[in-house]
């Protein structure tokens, strides 16, 4: 199963490529992986970023509860895919992501790839750092999530 794990910095050259982390292509590779799937994250301004794998699944669930014909199904489809790009990772692990979708989330070159558990989130550094919870209410969040 995959575990993206981890915290880095990136930078995208004047193409808007970026190179993915060392570390998230190892976890990728284990699933012999080198497409990925990106959409604007539906509960944060950030980017998520999907293996083909993980994505593929993610479908097969969402094709379970939608019927296509329920016009609100339909609306939420529609708009649910709107901004979804599959990217190919060159030989050097690079992924060259859409100008518009970055510029959406307020990324112009700097960012941040946050692994959070099977997807990646790309993120500007500042909104990145803003969104830092403080240790005790962490400390506490634990505590009710592990107690139930």
């Amino acid at each position: 199963m995959l575990a993206f794990i981890g915290v880095y910095n990136c930078k995208a050259d004047s193409k808007f490529r970026v190179s993915v982390p060392a570390m998230f292509r190892k976890v990728a590779d284990s699933e012999m992986q080198n497409v990925w799937i990106i959409r604007r994250s539906s509960t944060d301004n950030c980017i998520d970023m999907y293996p083909l794998s993980v994505w593929s699944e993610f479908q097969q669930k969402l094709r379970t509860k939608l019927n296509p014909m329920k016009p609100q199904h339909a609306t939420f489809l529609r708009e649910f895919y709107r901004d979804v790009h599959i990217l190919e990772a060159d030989s050097n692990g690079r992924i060259l992501l859409p100008k518009a979708l970055l510029l959406e989330v307020g990324i112009d070159k700097e960012m941040v790839m946050a692994g959070l558990d099977n997807k990646i989130q790309i993120w500007n550094p500042e909104c990145y750092e803003a969104l830092r919870m403080p240790h005790e209410e962490l400390a506490q969040l634990i505590q009710e999530i592990f107690n139930d």
